[in-house]
């Protein structure tokens, strides 16, 4: 006889209709930090082992959301380096950084937030950048790059502005889910899922990190420029304030 049931197990999830939430079962858990703590500690895996872990971290998707990719790629760029499976490596400071990340934070406090809490649009120019948050008086976020933030390609300049902007409203943005929308669409999917150009990716991280530490989840989306006309013409405003006066 079927039972309903508000919390349960299925598919390698508990799936908590409560709190409509996908959780990572408490054995899992502790298998995934075994071999976690294993790595960290000795220094050295095989890339058998590495792909173990891989593969296990990107298949708790569900429950920890797009992070699963993000902070997974200096795994997969070792995996890849690969001559055979079975050989030992040494472990990387970069890799090592990831490995602790989950090790540290596996099961608690990543989570996908399922309800917006804020929105916010953003925008870069060649030399400016703008942003403002929906129902927070509509207030604008704006500033100037610096000299050397003007010099790699427009998506740098974008992932820039959604850091900044995101800094500046970090108070009001604690514990919610942030809806962020741009119209670069390379930026809106390396916020999410980093990126194989280490500059690109380090940004991405930076994102990241200033999130976890404020208890923020970031949802980016790319949006066409149409859309973004406030950004836009408020960062080219700013732009040609700073031109008029040099």
């Amino acid at each position: 006889m079927l039972e309903s049931m508000q919390v349960g197990q299925w598919l390698g999830f508990v799936i908590d209709t409560l709190k409509m939430q996908f959780r990572v079962p408490p054995k899992k858990i502790v298998k995934l930090n075994g071999n976690l703590d294993s790595m960290i500690s000795s220094g050295s895996a095989t890339f058998r082992e590495l792909a173990r872990v891989a593969g296990s971290i990107n298949s708790l998707y569900l429950a920890v959301g797009p992070i699963a990719r993000l902070l997974t790629r200096q795994m997969h760029a070792t995996i890849e380096a690969r001559s055979l499976w079975d050989c030992s490596f040494s472990v990387s400071s970069p890799l090592s950084e990831e490995l602790r990340f989950w090790s540290t934070n596996i099961g608690y406090g990543i989570q996908p937030k399922l309800t917006p809490g804020a929105v916010i649009f953003c925008d870069a120019s060649d030399y400016a950048f703008r942003g403002f948050r929906i129902k927070l008086n509509d207030q604008p976020v704006s500033g100037m790059f610096r000299r050397f933030e003007c010099q790699p390609s427009s998506t740098f300049r974008e992932l820039k502005a959604i850091f900044y902007v995101i800094k500046a409203h970090v108070a009001s943005l604690r514990h919610k889910k942030v809806k962020v929308f741009t119209d670069n669409e390379n930026a809106s999917r390396i916020v999410s899922v980093g990126s194989p150009k280490q500059h690109l990716h380090c940004l991405a991280l930076d994102i990241f990190q200033l999130c976890l530490v404020n208890d923020i989840q970031i949802d980016a989306q790319c949006i066409p420029r149409d859309a973004n006309v406030r950004a836009d013409l408020l960062s080219l405003f700013v732009e040609k304030d700073f031109k008029l006066h040099l």
